[in-house]
């Protein structure tokens, strides 16, 4: 959740990842000592100030200055950074085993993850995250962009507050304070607390409370923290405008930040149930208004109650009862009363002793500071002399260092000797054995000499053959060279060659389509002449056929008249002469519309095919499959677009 390092954070002191985590590294066991010491001295809240006074433990003091001295400021606004980031993974831990998710967590953290509030910075960083989360309020500035900027901010903040606290402190000291003391109380001078995030919010929270405070402050803390408290302390700081005021003279005054956090939260706590008191008794509501008598008994009935005696009231025992009931609800009512009023005095008191007790400890905050800026010359004289002491130490040390280290290496030494002598026996009594093995490694010697001799003569051998080889290979590679330009020469003729016969073969498809479009032209003038003579014998064969049906009319006519034929000779001859006639015409006209029947591509089958919608009956039925089926076009007859065509079986069908 924390992220990188490489934001707001290491821009603006100018240090990159990596120095500071060597600077974090560097001396990691001396800082954890001197912050150990620190935090027991601060345990006891008493006994601070008797050991500012009476300096009883001046070795932890001067030991956490020399140890502030080790380490830059750098080096310590990285510890500082890193301290942070360990106090947000807390507060994410506890938002997390509360029920919340990680998103959620972290939107908190970058908008409302103050350290500002009356409590400790891990108690006010939940408080403030969980208001946000549980939208009881918002945040008036706007988040931050990660989790880096609001380090860079809570860091800034932390330093100025103790820099403000300590006037003339420098930088570095701050940091170092902040480092070994415990975290203290940040006011809300900057962003203003979210008290009024409800009861529930608060309360919740004082369940995960400092662990230094006692359990009378906590449910002091828990009872002050109701609902109508918190909103009446919000009108009052409103109304007055000097709690925060009041509350922030304890800045000044030189106490650990837990007691300083625990006593400004009393104080506020008092005097908020001051101001619930005082508004309680000004104006009371509707719901926290007492019941009375009257509300329960009518006026009459308590008149004769009170009016009448014991004896009177003796006959009758529940008037009886009711009237001693009453009596007892009265002194009651004057003993709240008077209790009431003895508690408003003891408030009043309180406050005024609280003014006085203020006032007293600015006195001794002025008194402090004297006894302070007599104390510095000293310090800073101790501070020299602890340094000596010191250098003292580490030069005692280091001077034991070596000396125990001078003891190891003498009994090494002496370790080493008697091992030596030893081995000086041993080859003693290894000595024959040794020199024959010697004589065996000569032998080996001479013997690897000769072949050395050998492989010799056979590198020089090789080295010969391997450069006649050489040779042979350039004149192999002179070779390759020489057929790899003959190829591509022979094939840049062969390309040469190729394009020709494609050109050739470009002009004889030119000349060929030239041909066929003069053949079409011809087919397309002798189509022409065919059709002008289909239309000639189309015409003569209607003539024979108005011809031939006027000849049958006048026969059918002739039939009616038989007598009149049988008379007349010369009538039989007359007809004899038309029918010689006519059955010779008719003999040429059947050869014609026979030649008309006849397919025009192939001229040998009867047409069979229709083309619509020109209706033209022109060609045969396998003409029709073979060229007209699969390419499809137009009527050759008269060149209109085919859209269906219908087979027919016989020129009469």
């Amino acid at each position: 959740m924390a992220g990188s390092r490489g934001g707001k954070h290491s821009k603006s002191k100018g240090k990159t990842k990596s120095k500071k985590s060597d600077a974090i590294n560097k001396k990691p066991e001396a800082f954890s000592s001197s912050l150990d010491l620190a935090q027991m001295s601060n345990k006891n809240h008493g006994g601070l100030q008797d050991s500012k006074d009476k300096n009883p433990q001046p070795n932890v003091s001067s030991a956490s200055n020399t140890n502030r001295f080790k380490y830059t400021e750098d080096e310590l606004e990285e510890f500082l950074y890193s301290k942070l980031e360990v106090l947000y993974n807390e507060a994410r831990d506890w938002l997390l085993k509360l029920g919340y998710c990680m998103p959620e967590v972290e939107k908190a953290f970058l908008s409302a993850g103050y350290i500002h509030g009356p409590m400790d910075l891990l108690n006010n960083i939940l408080a403030n995250t969980i208001a946000f989360l549980e939208k009881k309020f918002e945040p008036k500035m706007e988040p931050f962009n990660d989790m880096d900027e609001l380090y860079e901010s809570v860091h800034e903040t932390l330093v100025d507050s103790v820099m403000e606290m300590h006037l003339g402190m420098r930088r570095s000291d701050a940091i170092w304070h902040l480092l070994i003391r415990n975290w203290g109380h940040v006011p809300s001078t900057t962003i203003t607390s979210h008290l009024q995030s409800g009861n529930q919010n608060m309360n919740s929270m004082l369940v995960h409370g400092s662990s230094g405070s006692s359990s009378h402050n906590k449910n002091e803390d828990a009872g002050a923290l109701g609902s109508s408290s918190v909103s009446k302390k919000v009108t009052s700081e409103s109304d007055t405008g000097s709690s925060l005021n009041k509350v922030g003279i304890l800045e000044r005054i030189n106490l650990t930040p837990a007691f300083a956090s625990h006593f400004r939260r009393d104080v506020i706590f008092l005097m908020a149930a001051v101001q619930r008191e005082i508004g309680g008794q000004a104006v009371p509501t509707a719901s926290e208004k007492p019941i009375e008598i009257s509300d329960i008994l009518s006026p009459e009935f308590l008149t004769s109650i009170t009016d009448c005696t014991y004896e009177v009231c003796s006959d009758d025992p529940r008037t009886a009862v009711i009237a001693d009931l009453v009596k007892s609800i009265r002194d009651l009512q004057e003993e709240v009363k008077g209790q009431k009023e003895w508690a408003h005095r003891k408030v009043v008191d309180s406050a005024k002793r609280l003014s006085k007790d203020l006032l007293e400890l600015k006195m001794l905050r002025m008194e402090k500071l004297d006894k302070e800026k007599r104390k510095n010359d000293k310090i800073h004289a101790e501070k020299s002399c602890v340094l000596r002491l010191m250098e003292t130490e580490q030069s005692l040390r280091k001077v034991n260092l070596e000396v125990s280290f001078m003891t190891e290496t003498v009994r090494r030494l002496e370790t080493k000797n008697s091992q030596i002598r030893a081995d000086i026996q041993a080859l003693k009594l290894n000595a024959s054995e040794s020199n024959r093995e010697m004589k065996e490694v000569l032998t080996r010697e001479r013997r690897c000499m000769k072949k050395l001799a050998d492989f010799g003569k056979q590198t020089s051998i090789f080295r010969s053959q391997c450069e006649e080889e050489k040779q042979r290979l350039l004149q192999l590679e002179l070779e390759l060279l020489e057929v790899e330009k003959e190829a591509a020469e022979a094939e840049q003729m062969k390309w040469k060659q190729e394009i020709k016969e494609k050109e050739h073969m470009v002009a004889v498809l030119a000349e060929e389509t030239r041909k066929v479009q003069i053949h079409k032209a011809e087919s397309r003038a002798q189509l022409l002449k065919l059709r002008k003579k289909v239309e000639i014998d189309s015409r003569l064969a209607r003539d024979d056929r108005k011809r031939l049906e006027d000849e049958l009319s006048r026969l059918r006519m002739s039939c009616q008249m038989p007598d009149m034929l049988l008379e007349d000779d010369s009538f039989w001859s007359n007809i004899t002469e038309a029918t010689a006639s006519s059955s010779t015409a008719p003999y040429g006209s059947s050869q014609e519309t026979s030649r008309h029947w006849n397919c025009m591509l192939c001229l040998q089958n009867e047409v069979s095919v229709v083309f619509l919608p020109c209706t033209h009956q022109v060609i045969c039925f396998p003409c029709y499959e073979r060229n007209f089926k699969t390419v499809g076009g137009l009527c050759p007859y008269c060149q209109v677009k085919i859209e269906e065509s219908i087979r027919v079986y016989g020129p009469s069908s």
